[in-house]
């Protein structure tokens, strides 16, 4: 069972919710900036107030594949396998809807047990 404590209440979290803060977590790290897990991260912050044209978009579709997927900063409860843009606005803000495998004890290397999950980005 994977077990963590909450980033916003404190309170343990369970499962898809730990595995859903862990998304979260490696999308919104930049590559290199924790220093003793240097490896985690993903290059979606090096898009923060760049233009929303289709080459940006394009890049962050990537950056966030690359790095959910990573098998040594990745996230192994959670296999992506369908990722949507729902929302791009003016604003700059723009809203993801992963659908995935989780596996509640990826994170232990075994793969035996999935449930087919959907992650909405940010959330």
């Amino acid at each position: 069972m994977r077990c963590g404590v909450s980033a916003k209440t404190g309170q343990l979290i369970y499962d898809w919710e730990h595995c859903l803060q862990s998304i979260d977590k490696c999308l919104t790290t930049r590559i290199g900036s924790r220093v003793l897990r240097r490896h985690l991260g993903a290059d979606v912050p090096a898009y923060i107030d760049a233009n929303g044209d289709e080459n940006t978009i394009m890049h962050l579709f990537q950056a966030i594949t690359q790095a959910l997927d990573d098998p040594v900063g990745g996230e192994p409860g959670f296999s992506l396998q369908k990722i949507e843009m729902v929302q791009a606005g003016r604003d700059g803000a723009y809203h993801f809807v992963m659908n995935g495998i989780f596996y509640p004890n990826g994170h232990l290397g075994d793969w035996s047990l999935k449930q087919e999950k959907v992650a909405i980005w940010p959330n």
